[in-house]
């Protein structure tokens, strides 16, 4: 059943675990790499994604991502997760999060801009210039429609 914004109750609660995780995530950051905080955002963070967009979808991006940058996440997931190396394995994460999502980066540059507040920072001389470089990398299928 399909109801608010037209999300099924998992998307919605997938949403909030995904919001919990990175709250979780930024708390372990914030108080000094802390293991425990960390290992429970990264687990929210994971459940989250993979009831907001299915385990079929995830899936397929991990596996038709980069291979290199998904098994960098997983390895620096499982440090954080199992070994308490919160440094290193948030590092190897990060490395890995960016290499498997950076198609997505231009699109979310491009979208942002028209968020008042970050918007007006974006376009800020000299921000201006390395956001554009980066939404100049947006493949043209995937560019929002231009408004005349």
């Amino acid at each position: 059943k399909m109801d608010y914004l037209g999300l099924t109750p998992v998307q919605r609660s997938g949403i909030f675990l995904t919001a919990f995780g990175l709250i979780f995530v930024w708390l372990g950051i914030v108080l000094m790499f802390d293991q425990g905080l960390m290992s429970v955002g990264n687990l929210g963070f994971m459940a989250g994604i993979t009831m907001t967009a299915g385990p079929a979808k995830i899936f397929t991006i991990f596996k038709e991502g980069n291979i290199f940058g998904t098994a960098s996440f997983f390895f620096g997931f499982f440090l954080v997760l199992l070994k308490g190396w919160a440094w290193l394995g948030m590092l190897i994460e990060l490395f890995g999060f960016i290499n498997i999502f950076r198609s997505f980066f231009p699109l979310i540059l491009t979208c942002a801009r028209y968020v008042p507040i970050l918007g007006s920072f974006l376009s800020l001389p000299g921000i201006d210039s390395v956001v554009s470089y980066f939404e100049n990398q947006l493949p043209q299928s995937q560019a929002p429609p231009q408004s005349h």
